[in-house]
């Protein structure tokens, strides 16, 4: 099902990590300029997507019940108008790989910088250069 954003409302982000803290942490600070939800699970930010557009998923690697990187396959395939930043608090250079490999846009590592997710988010939701 392919969703796509009515008129001209803020852009729409979901964070997707089991991780509370992050969840509310991101959402805090984006909210002011995006519409921002979260979720838990890969199969609880797939029920979102179903029901709504997001512009940007920003997705953690490891998770129970589902990995952010198939979550990322999953979205890239199903959801093109979707742009996927994954996060995680792994060093191992593999899984930025993966995660570019499975049509991520980014990867950013935790602890979480929000200077610079805010600007991931900005380059991601810049238009297609023609």
């Amino acid at each position: 099902m392919k969703n796509t954003r009515v008129n001209n409302e803020r852009a729409s982000i979901l964070v997707v990590d089991d991780d509370e803290s992050i969840c509310d942490l991101l959402t805090l600070c984006l909210r002011e300029q995006y519409l921002c939800a979260s979720a838990a699970t890969a199969a609880e930010a797939l029920g979102l997507l179903d029901r709504m557009f997001f512009d940007v998923v920003i997705t953690d690697v490891e998770m129970p019940g589902g990995s952010g990187l198939e979550l990322c396959r999953q979205i890239c395939k199903g959801y093109p108008d979707t742009v996927v930043v994954v996060m995680s608090g792994s060093v191992e250079s593999r899984n930025r790989i993966n995660a570019l490999r499975h049509g991520a846009f980014d990867y950013v590592s935790k602890p979480i910088d929000l200077e610079i997710v805010a600007r991931l988010i900005k380059y991601a939701l810049l238009p297609p250069s023609a």
